[in-house]
């Protein structure tokens, strides 16, 4: 299979239904998730504002929130509000799992954790001139008038008394069944119910409340990220097409994962209209464009002559050459071609000295005078190109970034649009050269100033490393860094299909993998990950015990995403892939046994688990049988979710003796 097929088969292979997310107990106060949905709420009821301030660790704040925003009367009373949380403190590490179903925030159900900490800053802001103090209750009426504003009050029960007081005195109506009215609505309760329809719902019906969704108005963003994390093309289409009717400045985020899967094709219009009016959506479509645009370089002309450098000489070959050259130019001490013999034989002797050389770095300042007198003398645009390169080359060694794209600059100019030998080491070297250079501004700039756009640099190191990567003449380094660079600019899909090619390429770098993991994970999710593995293996030929390693290792981090988005099934399939994958693994290199046992363990223990969980004890006593034979050290070690399958060992032994199967019991030993 091609490269070419491994990117393609990303899209091809079906996918397991998508499971109903786990049923959630309603929360007991219907906080709503952000401010702009409490003030369309306010404007719709005419009920008051409750904005209700908490932090983690202060006495009173820790009675409000494990006690009092439980308790069924102070719950009556802010039926009479339009409920706002705000709290700087996270309760939970992610706010969505990998199907884009929120994981509620534990302290405050029926949010997720970004959303009480996003209302504090801009409920200071609005409300209270940026003095914050928890706790703190404040009601405000539909007018803007404040009702009361409870905070350093000696006791609870003065706030909990004027929430109480103030509360509107409205019956609560039961949701609409309409969909199209839920999908206008802004409070959290038709939010949740829309959302609830769409997990129980089939391929169908959900494309059906995605198509809806394009038309709503009540900006159903977690319902399009359910779909946005959709396997079915045609849900994901639905998705996109309503997130591009849709989307606002409070959806960019989305916007960017969209685009990462199906490139800017769609979304590229909201994405325009959004820049019109939101800093950060025209920081982002500025740097994205500035990316592909670099990225998008289509020189043919140029790149036919792009092929890997001749390797280098060794050192005294370099320097015989070194003294030829410099002898040439002694006898013609004004000729641009002499001097820049002299300064390539001295960024060869520069390449053959090793690191940490005293000589080295006097080398490489005279390959770079030498350059900057050949330049100076250079009467031809081959000439000028490849003196402007040494200088960026010679720059870039000495640290001057400035100085290194500027004549980085100047040498790219002289060199797209031209056919010429592209195959010297210093041509190589100067694109390395612009595109770190480049790139370590962009970085720089921005860690300085997160709202810089850094277009010109953008452009300039995606331009360099675009051709850096072409024609497999970079290394996997350059491959490494072009990935984060593109990522960086916005432009996820070319991220993540630069190191799909590299792997390719490189089949055995850890580094690449790592990269690739986590950035296909990100952008296309678990089934991305197992789809991109298995096309990956049945590519390499020439080392099946190494591909089958690393799809070992992808199987069993995908099987442990999976077992945290409740996804049982596809955990389970994965565990299996991993476990059989080691085993081949094992079985074609025994270098790679004691590794690849070690990992079919921690997958054997925890798709024992799932198996005794799902009532096949017989099945997660062999498995666990299974791992103790296999590598019995790894028993006490731990997986990527903490456990040990010492301890599911111990914990399904002790659960089948309570259940009455001691016999399937007594085959698991004791004390492991």
């Amino acid at each position: 299979m091609t490269t070419a097929l491994l990117l393609a088969a990303l899209f091809l292979s079906p996918q397991d239904p998508v499971p109903a997310a786990a049923s959630k107990p309603a929360p007991q106060i219907e906080w709503q998730r952000t401010l702009a949905d409490a003030l369309a709420v306010q404007k719709a009821t005419g009920k008051p504002l409750l904005l209700c301030v908490n932090s983690d660790g202060e006495p009173f704040c820790e009675q409000f929130a494990a006690n009092t925003y439980h308790d069924p009367a102070f719950v009556a009373a802010t039926r009479g509000y339009v409920c706002l949380l705000a709290s700087g403190d996270r309760h939970n590490d992610s706010d969505y799992d990998g199907l884009g179903r929120r994981i509620e925030c534990p302290r405050f159900p029926g949010l997720v954790c970004s959303e009480h900490q996003n209302a504090g800053a801009l409920m200071m802001a609005k409300y209270f001139a940026n003095q914050s103090a928890a706790p703190r209750h404040c009601g405000i009426d539909k007018d803007g008038k404040v009702l009361f504003d409870r905070f350093l009050d000696r006791s609870m029960q003065t706030a909990i008394d004027a929430v109480k007081e103030h509360a509107a005195k409205t019956a609560d109506e039961p949701l609409p069944q309409d969909a199209a009215v839920l999908l206008d609505r802004r409070d959290a309760a038709a939010h949740a119910e829309i959302e609830r329809r769409y997990i129980a719902a089939d391929e169908k019906g959900r494309i059906a409340l995605l198509r809806a969704a394009a038309k709503a108005t009540g900006e159903p963003f977690d319902l399009l990220r359910l779909g946005l994390r959709e396997n079915e093309e045609k849900v994901f289409a639905a998705a996109v097409e309503a997130l591009a009717a849709t989307a606002t400045k409070d959806a960019l985020i989305d916007v960017e994962d969209a685009m990462a899967r199906d490139g800017t094709t769609h979304l590229l219009p909201a994405l325009e209209r959004l820049a019109k009016d939101d800093a950060p959506s025209a920081q982002f479509l500025a740097r994205m464009r500035a990316t592909l645009a670099g990225k998008a370089v289509r020189d043919e002309e140029f790149a036919s002559t792009m092929r890997p450098p001749a390797p280098g000489g060794d050192r005294d070959a370099a320097e015989t050459a070194l003294d030829a050259a410099e002898k040439a130019a002694r006898s013609t001490p004004k000729d641009p071609k002499a001097l820049l013999g002299v300064a390539q034989a001295q960024l060869d002797l520069a390449l053959a000295l090793p690191a940490g050389n005293s000589s080295l770095p006097l080398v490489q300042e005279d390959c770079r005078r030498a350059a900057e007198r050949a330049l100076a003398a250079a009467a031809t645009d081959d000439q000028r190109r490849m003196a402007h390169a040494l200088q960026a080359i010679g720059y870039w060694q000495s640290g001057d970034r400035a100085h290194t794209k500027e004549h980085a600059a100047a040498a790219m100019a002289l060199c797209l649009g031209k056919q010429f030998d592209a195959s010297p080491r210093w041509f190589l070297l100067l694109l390395g050269a612009a595109a770190r250079a480049a790139a370590a501004d962009a970085y720089e700039k921005v860690q300085k100033d997160p709202t810089a756009v850094v277009a010109d640099d953008l452009k300039a190191a995606a331009q360099a490393f675009a051709l850096l990567t072409a024609k497999d003449i970079g290394n996997e380094a350059d491959l490494r860094e072009a990935a984060a660079l593109f990522a960086f600019g916005g432009a996820r899909q070319e991220a993540w299909k630069t190191l799909v090619n590299a792997i390719a390429r490189w089949p055995a770098s850890r580094d690449l993998h790592a990269d690739c993991r986590a950035r296909i994970l990100a952008d296309l999710g678990v089934d991305g990950l197992r789809r991109v593995y298995d096309s990956f293996v049945k590519e390499q030929k020439q080392d099946q015990a190494t591909a089958e390693w690393f799809a070992g290792y992808a199987a069993i981090v995908a099987a442990e995403v999976c077992v945290k988005d409740h996804r049982k099934a596809l955990a389970q399939e994965s565990y299996t892939g991993c476990i059989d994958r080691f085993g081949r693994s094992a079985a074609g290199n025994p270098d790679y046994a004691d590794s690849a046992n070690h990992f079919a363990v921690l997958a054997h223990a925890g798709r024992a688990l799932l198996r005794h969980e799902a009532g096949d004890d017989q099945g997660a006593v062999d498995d666990l049988l299974a791992a103790l034979q296999l590598r019995p050290a790894s028993m006490t070690e731990t997986d990527g979710l903490g456990r040990k399958p010492a301890a599911v060992l111990e914990r399904i032994a002790g659960e089948l003796r309570k259940a009455g199967k001691n016999e399937l019991a007594d085959r698991l030993p004791k004390g492991q």
